[in-house]
């Protein structure tokens, strides 16, 4: 295995909207991606996303993005990258715990109250592009 470090982390975007939510009851979707922007031999450009969603209700939750680079001492591919990605070999926990928090500020102005996500991700669900 390709070792893997973070080279930057930019947060790319926060979006949220609270829309006319049923107060008395909630279900949570939350999903999780990796997205493979660019890849030049040793260094990857990837956009992290966790999006929060309340309910079915189109537009109603959370959505945080942060750009990272990362770069390894070795020339690698996008299957490398995506491998490492499933087998937590990246420190992506360090990137997942910041969009908890974010995503923790940000629903404490929600009609539900503060709602805690993983600072983690999870590494079987994690959508990969």
């Amino acid at each position: 295995m390709k070792n893997f470090k973070i080279e930057s982390l930019v947060l790319s975007s926060i979006e949220y909207s609270f829309k006319e939510p049923n107060k008395n009851e909630i279900e949570i979707f939350l999903n999780d991606k990796a997205n493979i922007i660019e890849i030049n031999e040793k260094n990857a450009k990837l956009l992290l996303e966790r999006e929060l969603r309340f309910g079915s209700k189109e537009g109603c939750g959370v959505k945080v993005s942060y750009n990272i680079s990362v770069e390894s001492n070795e020339i690698f591919e996008k299957s490398d990258l995506s491998k490492a990605i499933k087998e937590d070999a990246i420190e992506l926990s360090i990137v997942y715990s910041k969009i908890s928090l974010l995503i923790s500020e940000i629903t404490n102005s929600c009609p539900f109250g503060v709602i805690v996500t993983p600072p983690n991700y999870d590494s079987k669900k994690i959508e990969i592009k």
